[in-house]
């Protein structure tokens, strides 16, 4: 994630050249005036609207720049031939979680000069509807949240973005333990906004059935598993709520014997909920994920 922390903060300092507005000025983390060839990332308010943004100095004023860009640092193209009083290239042509190698050069003399080369990689998100696959959330900047989300696997769901814009969404989890220790969905993220309901369920036990033509072993009924942990933890608040559901499962029941003692039902977990530094629910068991440098006390 470390690769990813910088990348979202390039991308801060450069979104009011897109439009945005953001809260608080960030510190500048461009490279120190004199660099020959700079890069940073242009964020859009969409999900994986992003764009590259080139800049030079002024040292070199060839009659063309030629800019070229490749995945691989040995295989490039031209993307464009430039004036060469011009020192700034915007490149929309990018893929959200690729690396892209570029290269800056001009001719003198009949010979090609190479001027510089850099990598970027460009962040990628997440838009979260439906069912969730665990595996989409490796190396994610954003995650947007939007409808109802689900995720009914058994092993814990772990999501870490920088980012997490929620639009009235709800995330429903179901829990599969009826063990120590329960089944956990985690979030955290440098800063959220927006409202996101969390709904998390213990599945319920399933029925038992007596020894009969139709089974030739008895079942018995399973008890219901306890209610999922909740874990989230945010450093920065922009207007960011969250509402947590919670029920453990019923035990299961004896088939066509509903008066006959049957599975467990589960018990209800405890959930944690800390917002820029402020806590909510028993976060007791639950360990602090997050710097004290990323939660805003304020």
């Amino acid at each position: 994630m470390r690769i990813f922390s910088l990348i979202f903060i390039l991308a801060l300092s450069a979104c009011q050249q897109r439009g945005e507005e953001p809260t608080s000025p960030p510190p500048s983390e461009s490279s120190p005036p004199g660099e020959v060839f700079t890069s940073s990332i242009l964020q859009g308010e969409d999900p994986n609207d992003y764009q590259v943004s080139l800049e030079w100095n002024e040292e070199v004023v060839p009659v063309t720049w030629y800019l070229k860009r490749g995945e691989k640092e040995h295989e490039l193209e031209q993307i464009a031939m430039l004036d060469g009083t011009q020192f700034e290239f915007v490149d929309s042509e990018v893929q959200p979680g690729k690396t892209y190698h570029y290269l800056l050069g001009f001719t003198l003399q009949g010979d090609f000069i190479i001027r510089e080369k850099l990598s970027i990689e460009v962040p990628r998100d997440v838009v979260a509807t439906r069912f969730i696959n665990k595996l989409n959330f490796t190396n994610v900047n954003r995650v947007f949240f939007k409808g109802k989300s689900q995720y009914c696997h058994h092993p814990d769901l772990t999501i870490v973005a920088n980012e997490v814009i929620a639009e009235d969404a709800v995330l429903r989890y179901v829990g599969y333990s009826r063990t120590d220790p329960v089944n956990t969905l985690t979030i955290v993220a440098k800063k959220a906004h927006g409202h996101l309901k969390i709904v998390a369920d213990g599945v319920h036990g399933s029925t038992g059935f007596r020894k009969a033509s139709y089974m030739p072993q008895e079942r018995k009924p399973r008890d219901g598993a306890h209610s999922p942990g909740v874990h989230v933890e945010v450093g920065i608040d922009q207007r960011f709520s969250v509402d947590v559901e919670r029920s453990p499962g019923k035990g299961g029941e004896w088939f066509q014997e509903p008066q006959t003692p049957g599975g467990k039902d589960g018990e209800l977990r405890p959930f944690c909920i800390r917002l820029a530094g402020r806590e909510f629910g028993d976060c007791s068991s639950y360990p602090i994920l997050l710097k004290e440098e990323e939660v805003n006390h304020e």
